[in-house]
């Protein structure tokens, strides 16, 4: 299966996806709750960083607030 490309998409604010990512996969063992499941798939996204990386691609962020946000977070790691 092929992704379309961003421009096949119409451009856009549409994260394009890149070649050799994998999506986050869970596979529900037989006698497992779904909700154990979607527990164990969270956990693994969390890990994975996939949530964090849709959130700051959700709108677009100058470079000056990337610096200042990442200052304010050296910041707090140093105290």
């Amino acid at each position: 299966m092929t992704w379309p490309t961003a421009a096949e998409r119409g451009g856009g604010a549409a994260i394009a996806r890149e070649e050799g990512t994998t999506v986050a996969e869970v596979k529900v063992k037989r006698g497992e709750s779904v909700d154990k499941a979607m527990r164990r798939l969270k956990k693994k996204m969390d890990k994975e960083g996939t949530m964090r990386e849709i959130r700051a691609h959700r709108h677009f962020e100058k470079p000056s607030e990337k610096r200042r946000r990442k200052a304010a977070r050296a910041r707090l790691r140093a105290v």
